[in-house]
C-alpha cells in the first residue's frame, strides 16, 4: 500500500533504484551461507531506511512551503 502511494509520486525507475541498490542486488545472489550475511543485511536494511526517511523529510519540507 505505502509502495502504491509513493509510486503516484516518484517514477518507477527513481523508486527501484531507492529500493534496488547494487548491495541489494549482491546480497540476492548469496545462497545463505555466507557468515556474514546477516550483517550485511542489517548494513543494507538500514541504508534504505537512511534514504526513505530523507526522502520523507524531503516531502514533508515540500509539503510545507
Amino acid at each position: 500500500m505505502e509502495d502504491a502511494r509513493l509510486g503516484s509520486h516518484l517514477p518507477r525507475t527513481q523508486l527501484e533504484q531507492l529500493l534496488h541498490t547494487r548491495h541489494y542486488s549482491a546480497l540476492r545472489q548469496m545462497d545463505g551461507n555466507e557468515a556474514w550475511l546477516t550483517g550485511q543485511i542489517k548494513v543494507e536494511l538500514n541504508s534504505r531506511r537512511d534514504a526513505l526517511v530523507e526522502l520523507a523529510d524531503e516531502a514533508r519540507a515540500l509539503g510545507q512551503r
